[in-house]
Formats: C-alpha cells, structure tokens, sequence
C-alpha cells in the first residue's frame, strides 16, 4: 500500500467527532470487531474489502483496504446518524468493487427484508422473529442441508445470516455459487413452512452478488431509526466450502429421491424355459425397441397357455405385426409374424393374417400406449405383474418434456416466482426499473420486462405519491428524504406535472 494504514484512516474516514458541531456521532458496539475478527481473519489471501456509504447523493466509496488496514480503520470508527454503513462479503482485486474483480471468497450471506405496512421497527418483533429463526434453523436445519450461521446481523429492518468459509480462491465460484443458491432457496422455503416467519423475505438479488454490499453490523439504520446488532449462534471457527457443497449435494440427492417415480416394478415370473423353437426364433436378433413390446405378447399368450379366444388372437397378431412394422418393413414384419402365429395351439390362416393386418399395412402402423393395449386385450393387474406390462401412473402429454433434473428445475421455478415477487414488492415501495435490477442484481432491461409482466409501473406510483404529498402541503426535501429518492428527482416530477398542466 502507498500509505501506511493510520495514514489512511485519517484520510478515508469522512466525519470526526471534533470535526461535526450539529451532528452527534456515535462509536459503534464493541460487538463490531468482534464479527469483523470472526469472519475476516488474517489468511494467504490478501485482497481488498469495500466500505461503503450511503447519504442524500447516493452510495458511495468510503475505504478500500486490505483487511489489516480495514480492522485498524473500525478501530477508530465513528458514525453520523445520517449515513448508513456497508461492507462487502468477500475480498476483491484492485480497487474496483465488480464480479471479474473478485479475488477472494470469505464468507456466504443471505440477506432477509422485513417491509411491509404497518411494521414498527422498534417495536421488537425483529428480534422475536430472529429467535424464531434460530430455533428453527438449530431443530431442522440439517434437514434443509443448511448449516448453523456463525453471525446473525439485526440490520434495524431485516436480518443477515453470516456463515464464514475457509477463504478460498474466486476459482471455487462455481461451487460457492451452487451452495448459495441452495441456502436461498431453502431459507425461503422455511419463511413459507413456518407461518411465523412469514413477515420475512429473502432478497435473492443482494444475496447471490458475490461483491454487493451488506449493512455494516452495529451501525445505525437511518431508515429504521434504530441500531443494528450481533448474534453469534454458531461455535465452528469456520466452515469449508467443499464440505458445505458435499451437504448440499446430499440434500438435493433427498429431493431427486422423493420426486424420482417408482421405478418399474419386475415380472414376477420367468418365461425363458416356456418358449418354443418357433418363438425363440421369432424374438432372436430383433434388436429394436420393440423387441421388449413383443416379448411381452408373447409372455401373455404363454401366461394364458396359448390357447386365446378368435379375437384376442387377431388382436395379438394385429399388434405384434404394428410393432415390427415401423421398424422392420412389411417383408420382415410379415415373416417374424408367420413365426409368432405358429405359437398358437390354433393358429390362423395366411389369408386370416393379411385381412388382420390389411389396415394396419395401408396406415404404415399405429401407436399404441400401454393403457390402450391393457385395454384392447383386456390384460389383469396379475397378468400385468407377471409380464411387466403396466399402465402409466401420470397423463402423457406430448408436449411436456420430461425434466432430467426435477429439484433443479424446481428451484429455478422458485428462484423465478421470489424474484417476481421482489420486483412487485420493490415496484409498489416505488423504486424505478433502475434501483430494482442494481437490487436484484439484473439488467436494466429486464427489470423492465419484469415490471411490465407484473403490472408494475414505479415511475408513475411515485408521480403519484409525490402529487399527494404535495398537496398535503410537503416542501420538495421533505418528500424526497419521505421517498428516499434526490431532491432533483421530486423536482422534475414537479416540473412535469407544472407541463401536464399547462
């Protein structure tokens, strides 16, 4: 570093106590350094974390360090009640704060909001709500393939669980990625089994930037009005990644196993010794998919000792003849079905063969599925059992394609409907298409794609919400610091409005 680490603090840190006559500063909780300590300690990493600040003109840069240089910097910290205070997760390179600067990975967060009408943030649900939690996490936890949190972070209006993993090399993010999206996936799946939890929400978005900003614990949230604080639950020094995706994959495993259909049940008997000659040679050298279709007939004509009614043998003929058809041609159809009709004790005719399959040869085949089969030949459960010919258990639909990952798809499908619900829930509070992709973590564009699906329009709420405060008499920076927006952006609503009029 060009500067030693005190000559740095007295040159980043932005406000000091003799320095502010109006504002009264605060010194953070000791509780501070004690979470900075437990999930930042020295290793062979030496990238760089990111403090940040937010005020009236927006978020912005307060230091850039090394974690020594960090910990000296908190260590003599003071806070002004009009700034809110962040911090990264994980170690960058350089000085800029972005995913291809990513250097490090130190620990794993997932934030979780408290919004809504009518919460009281000082009322003390948030930590009833943690209790909750916790206890939840430490009774079924390891069902979720979730580990205990070393942190839980108060914010003043949400909560963050901190785990810290063994720093490792921004290599692994693929890995980490996967365990990330697990642990959201699950955590909402907790806030929605548990009715209590259900004033909480799971910010996706913040939770999966491997290098967003998180609230700086023990610091004061100007939103809320009150301060941040720290639990410790967790007694492990620090998880490993690799072992933290090894759980992963188990409980994933679980889910393949629970959405995984029953696997087809075995005949119950053996027909190997009840072929004759004439079948032998019907079902040598066919190797097609059919091959598995005929030897289940001629199972059945065994089962019912080849002795059948007229019309169970024309039917058995007819769909031993559609099964080769397609994959054989009509010469070698025609030939391994001469074959199959020597099987029965009173076989048919050549003529009687061709009138049986004289449809089936102008059609070019049909397709058959086993219900229809079952049907056609009146097949019993015991029968079915006893050749492996069953009835599906779920409709067939030709234009669904069978997921080869189901619990994958259906964390995607969760993962999609949270985010839906976020834009709707960040749309409503007012926030622009902007503010909610730099939230969620997408592009601009498709927040507004997004918006437009949800019938979402932030732009035009907040014209409105900015008319009736107006009209309740409101000065342009009041309602800004109401909205949480700059005052230009208030004063170019009015503007507007000024044109409309006119």
């Amino acid at each position: 570093m060009p500067l030693d680490a005190s000559t740095q603090v007295n040159t980043m840190l932005r406000e000091r106590p003799k320095r502010s006559r109006r504002v009264q500063l605060y010194k953070p909780d000791a509780d501070l350094l004690r979470w900075f300590r437990l999930h930042f300690p020295a290793s062979a990493f030496h990238g760089r974390l990111v403090l940040g600040m937010r005020s009236d003109a927006g978020m912005q840069t307060l230091f850039t360090g090394e974690k020594e240089a960090v910990h000296t910097l908190l260590e003599q910290f003071y806070g002004s009640p009009r700034r809110d205070y962040y911090i990264t997760a994980n170690e960058i390179s350089g000085v800029s704060r972005c995913r291809e600067g990513l250097f490090a990975l130190d620990n794993l967060t997932v934030d979780l909001d408290l919004h809504g009408e009518g919460v009281d943030y000082q009322s003390g649900q948030l930590n009833e709500l943690a209790d909750r939690l916790l206890w939840y996490l430490r009774r079924d936890g390891e069902d979720h393939g979730l580990a205990l949190p070393h942190s839980l972070v108060l914010t003043g209006r949400g909560m963050q669980l901190w785990w810290h993993i063994r720093p490792c090399a921004a290599a692994c993010r693929p890995y980490y990625s996967e365990v990330a999206d697990h642990y959201v996936t699950q955590l909402e799946a907790i806030l929605q089994e548990d009715s209590s939890l259900q004033a909480l929400t799971v910010d996706g978005g913040s939770s999966r930037n491997l290098v967003g900003y998180f609230r700086l614990p023990c610091t004061y949230n100007t939103a809320a009005g009150v301060f941040g604080t720290v639990r410790f639950p967790a007694q492990e020094p620090e998880y490993v990644l690799q072992e933290l995706w090894k759980l992963v994959q188990a409980q994933k495993e679980r889910q393949r196993e629970e959405l995984r259909p029953e696997p087809p049940r075995k005949p119950e008997r053996s027909f190997a010794g009840d072929y004759t000659s004439a079948e032998i040679a019907f079902l040598k050298d066919i190797r097609v998919t059919a091959f598995f279709r005929l030897r289940q007939l001629t199972d059945l004509r065994i089962l019912r000792n080849r002795e059948v009614g007229e019309e169970t043998r024309n039917n058995l003929c007819f769909l031993v003849y559609n099964s080769l058809l397609t994959a054989l041609g009509h010469e070698k159809a025609w030939e391994r079905l001469l074959l199959f009709n020597q099987g029965f004790k009173l076989p048919m005719t050549e003529k009687e063969l061709q009138n049986t399959i004289v449809s089936c040869q102008r059609k070019g085949g049909y397709r058959y599925r086993n219900a229809s089969i079952i049907s056609l030949l009146e097949i019993t459960e015991e029968e079915q059992r006893a050749i492996g010919l069953y009835e599906p258990t779920q409709e067939y639909s030709p234009y669904t394609r069978s997921a080869k990952n189901p619990s994958r798809d259906a964390e995607r499908a969760m993962r999609r409907e949270n985010q839906a619900e976020q834009i709707r829930r960040l749309s409503a509070a007012g926030k622009t298409a902007r503010e909610i992709a730099e939230t969620l973590g997408i592009s601009r564009h498709s927040a507004q794609d997004k918006l437009r699906d949800c019938g979402g329009n932030a732009a035009a709420q907040r014209r409105s919400r900015v008319q009736a405060l107006l009209e309740q008499g409101l000065t342009p920076k009041e309602i800004a610091q109401r909205e949480g927006c700059c005052l230009k952006t208030v004063q170019n609503i009015m503007k507007r409005q000024e044109i409309e009029k006119s």
